[in-house]
């Protein structure tokens, strides 16, 4: 109408290759789908999202910067910036969920005067997760890559052949490495 044409994500968008069935389904150019197969499925495009998000994380990372520097702190790395800020990529989640987290995260002023009441409490449990080796903080921050994968489907559903879920995330590349990562839960069986 105004010169602009939507595109609409087609099934296409959940196709796996392997005959399994995406559920959900994000990609990093701002695709988003739920499946509920047999041909039944949502999907949406929102091509400037990552952009949007990439533009929020820009903002935040530099008032940290800045912030930093005003109280004569070390300056903020990528990786400090992602473990304490950077919520919508999911590096502090799975830091604080999987690795003992540093004093030096733990004694930030401001996760101590009680704002970030999730971090706060995330840093101060007293357990931690196990994750498969394809599923750790360091995995994450080295590969931007995690993947998952259950195996209880058969005795959850009462099934008789093997059924298994599958989770992947993986960071978007640069320049959007600062937007939602992309992701996938797969289900594998008859």
């Amino acid at each position: 109408m105004f010169g602009r044409k939507y595109s609409v994500p087609t099934s296409d968008l959940f196709a796996t290759g392997n005959g399994a069935l995406a559920f959900v389904r994000h990609t990093c150019d701002g695709k988003l789908g739920f499946n509920m197969g047999n041909g039944m499925y949502f999907a949406v495009g929102i091509p400037k999202l990552p952009d949007l998000v990439q533009k929020f994380n820009d903002i935040v990372q530099n008032i940290q910067t800045c912030r930093s520097a005003v109280n004569n702190v070390a300056e903020l790395t990528l990786t400090e910036f992602r473990n304490r800020w950077s919520l919508w990529t999911l590096d502090p989640l799975l830091q604080r969920l999987t690795t003992p987290v540093s004093n030096k995260a733990s004694d930030d002023p401001v996760i101590k005067r009680g704002q970030y009441n999730l971090m706060k409490q995330l840093a101060e449990m007293s357990f931690k997760m196990k994750m498969p080796n394809s599923c750790t903080h360091d995995q994450w921050e080295k590969t931007g890559d995690c993947r998952l994968k259950f195996t209880g489907l058969k005795i959850l559903l009462g099934s008789t052949e093997a059924e298994d879920l599958y989770v992947q995330l993986k960071r978007c590349p640069a320049p959007k490495s600062g937007s939602l990562p992309a992701f996938a839960i797969v289900a594998d069986g008859p």
